[in-house]
């Protein structure tokens, strides 16, 4: 059978035009049967991730630019060649380059497979084939200014990545085009599972960083509920404990409903999210109120954050394996770090059991493995500082330290998790 599949030079792509070779259009941008020389299959779907119209190599992720002349930040380019030896091998390479090394091979970026129909969710950049670190750092740092944990693997150029609230789980992978298309790279993001309604701007923020976009709002607050500031008509019952109660601590619940009781109070708990004032009385009551409903809510909380009861690993085996709980014990940690927070920002005080200080320094000792987590437990720490009252958690000997490690995790690859632990430090010395 013959192919009657056509191909396309972009107008970037180096080499020379045949003759009598039809020429691309004026913006670069190919039609359906020029891009099926890409992925070497054909449909109407294949043209849906060529339509790039921008050029790769112009501006930087988050408008950030090094000292070298504009090259992405922590991409510098190599020490000159007439440097001495001793002094280009002595040059330590940032946290960004360690990563990229991680990640992709400079001399053997995997080619696109043949019949591979590439997602929606993809790029090609043209004259990048040659320099897929450039493309790769500003994703790093477009990944580690929205607090994303990644796992890289340099012999497929994958990126194994979690959004901050653990919803969702994703793939970013790096390809060469094919035959007249070898001079550019492909940038593709597969969603794997999960749902989030963050993760359209998690997909479309990769995307622009690796054409060289700039992104103004690495981190945009989406919420489905009104952020309002007058809570003249708000009552105890309107918080939603009751909900939150059925969804939770109801014999029966099933994991459905406890995640739908965990994001409620999450919600609830956010001053972004419902504002400020809202944000502090669903805080007192949670944190502070004894009466039997909101007691059995703050119960389960706790027993997540400890792993007991229901969520012990004698109930659940391979707890930590077990991506749902994870995800769960992370949302309930939002809860406690919102609800601390908005405390300690109106100077109130409240007692914490000293096992939940314990638990918080191993979170943080994970920073490593779950930045996430340690991020909200350095968020925690943080606002049982500055509360009235708490002198005794100076006392802690190894909460510098662990603040510290926490710190160096974060200044790499967790951008939140850096400020807040920096604040947190900041806090202790001025003590």
């Amino acid at each position: 059978m013959s192919d009657n599949r056509r191909t396309f030079q972009h107008g970037d792509g180096g080499g020379k035009r045949k003759p009598n070779e039809k020429k691309s259009n004026p913006f670069g941008m190919p039609t359906r049967e020029e891009a099926e020389g890409v992925t070497s299959t054909s449909g109407s779907t294949v043209a849906r991730s060529m339509a790039v119209g921008a050029r790769a190599g112009i501006g930087v992720p988050f408008g950030l630019r090094s000292p070298n002349f504009g090259a992405p930040l922590g991409m510098q380019p190599e020490l000159s060649k007439t440097q001495p030896a001793s002094v280009r091998k002595s040059a330590p390479l940032s946290a960004v380059q360690l990563l990229v090394k991680k990640w992709v091979n400079e001399e053997s970026l995997p080619t696109l497979p043949p019949f591979h129909p590439l997602e929606r969710t993809a790029v090609f950049l043209p004259d990048m084939a040659s320099n897929p670190p450039v493309v790769a750092g500003r994703i790093i740092d477009c990944l580690k200014a929205m607090n994303i944990k990644a796992d890289y693997d340099i012999l497929k150029a994958k990126a194994k990545c979690t959004t901050s609230d653990g919803h969702v789980e994703f793939r970013i992978r790096l390809y060469r085009g094919r035959n007249l298309y070898s001079h550019g790279m492909i940038v593709e993001v597969q969603r794997r599972y999960g749902f989030s309604l963050e993760y359209v701007h998690v997909v479309r923020n990769i995307l622009d960083v690796a054409e060289g976009k700039t992104v103004q709002d690495p981190n945009p607050v989406v919420s489905a509920l009104p952020v309002s500031e007058d809570d003249s008509q708000m009552t105890d019952t309107d918080f939603g404990l009751g909900f939150a109660s059925n969804m939770l601590c109801k014999d029966g619940a099933t994991r459905s409903a406890n995640f739908i009781g965990v994001e409620w109070l999450c919600s609830r708990t956010d001053p972004a999210r419902i504002g400020r004032n809202l944000a502090l009385r669903a805080s007192e009551k949670i944190m502070l109120s004894n009466d039997e409903i909101t007691r059995d809510v703050r119960n389960v909380v706790m027993e997540l954050i400890r792993r007991e009861g229901r969520f012990s690993p004698q109930v659940y085996e391979r707890f930590a394996e077990d991506t749902f709980l994870v995800s769960l014990r992370s949302r309930t940690l939002t809860i406690m770090a919102n609800a601390l927070s908005n405390l300690s920002d109106a100077q109130q005080s409240v007692s914490v059991p000293d096992d939940i200080i314990s638990i918080l320094m191993e979170d943080l000792k994970g920073a490593p493995d779950v930045p996430n987590d340690a991020f909200l437990a350095a968020k925690s720490i943080h606002a049982l500082v500055r509360m009235p009252g708490n002198e005794w958690i100076y006392k802690i000997s190894s909460l510098l330290s662990n603040l510290t490690v926490a710190r160096n995790i974060g200044q790499a690859s967790h951008a939140a998790l850096a400020k807040e632990t920096d604040d947190c430090i900041t806090a202790l010395a001025s003590h």
